[in-house]
């Protein structure tokens, strides 16, 4: 947490002489923060356990609100698909949902998660 030393703000983003890209980047290399791909295998393990879409969505919102991944939006980008499928059925009579469609309606999902929980998206 303390460093002696630094004189700038790049000697806080300079570790053993790398100098790393965010002060993320730097405290995650100096085990201060959790890096993300905890959160991302969090979720996939979630996906094989979850029995509906809807409490796959919860835990995504708590994990969110209560584990504060330090790139959430690259967290729901990875994980849309398994959230909220494109195809919803084995019938190919069924047009798949668009992207922008399916963001939508996880993101309703999760804002009224994140309210439940004293939160907002917003």
């Amino acid at each position: 947490m303390n460093r002696p030393g630094p004189t700038s703000f790049i000697d806080l983003k300079t570790i053993d002489g790398h100098e790393f890209e965010s002060f993320t980047d730097a405290a995650i290399h100096l085990g201060l923060l959790e890096s993300d791909a905890l959160h991302a295998g969090a979720m996939m393990d979630a996906c094989t356990e979850k029995s509906n879409l809807k409490q796959l969505q919860h835990y995504f919102a708590m994990l969110i609100v209560h584990a504060r991944p330090s790139d959430p939006q690259k967290l729901f980008d990875d994980f849309l698909d398994e959230m909220n499928p494109p195809v919803a059925s084995n019938d190919p009579r069924i047009q798949p949902k668009s992207i922008d469609r399916r963001r939508g309606e996880v993101m309703r999902n999760l804002e009224y998660f994140f309210r439940c929980m004293g939160t907002s998206c917003r």
